[in-house]
């Protein structure tokens, strides 16, 4: 009984922390290969689509290509999507990021999991959908690559509502 409340209270604390739909995103976004921040802010305007990732998640493997494919197909005038890598060196995420075609998604670093932490990731892959005003619009976690295709959907939706004119050129389907 004795250890019964302080489990309690460390349970309700943590479920305190955790963002949901609605909330206002962290601002920091991780830092680049140099350690320049990436800021929340700087994409203001713009649906943000912000997946966390590892280079041993094969799903997280499977869903840079597609997000990048959208990021292709979209443009970055109205969205922009940030892969923030979790907990890896420069030179895994620098062979990763290699790999995909015509890269115009951001690749940042969260070295110590900071970043992550503020956004309550605890597995991957784990996406998060954010409006131009910077509120939390949606949040996957643990999907696998069947599920790309429907994610993918709900970002164009998110778009439909928020910057309608992004897809006023055809998109690609991926």
């Amino acid at each position: 009984m004795r250890f019964l409340l302080p489990a309690l209270l460390l349970a309700s604390f943590h479920c305190h922390g955790q963002l949901k739909v609605g909330d206002p995103a962290p601002s920091l976004l991780g830092k680049t290969m140099v350690g320049d921040p990436v800021l929340l802010e700087t994409f203001r305007g713009k649906v943000l689509v912000v997946t966390f990732w590892a280079s041993w998640c094969g799903p997280c493997r499977k869903e840079l290509p597609g997000l990048n494919a959208l990021q292709n197909a979209v443009g970055t005038e109205f969205i922009q999507v940030v892969a923030v890598n979790s907990r890896e060196d420069n030179e895994t995420v620098r062979t990763i990021m290699r790999q995909l075609k015509d890269r115009k998604l951001i690749s940042s670093f969260d070295r110590k999991g900071d970043i992550g932490e503020s956004f309550g990731v605890n597995a991957f892959p784990n996406l998060w959908i954010i409006d131009p005003e910077g509120s939390i619009v949606m949040h996957k976690v643990g999907y696998g690559e069947d599920s790309l295709k429907s994610i993918i959907a709900e970002i164009i939706e998110t778009l439909k509502v928020h910057n309608p004119e992004a897809l006023t050129k055809p998109v690609r389907k991926t």
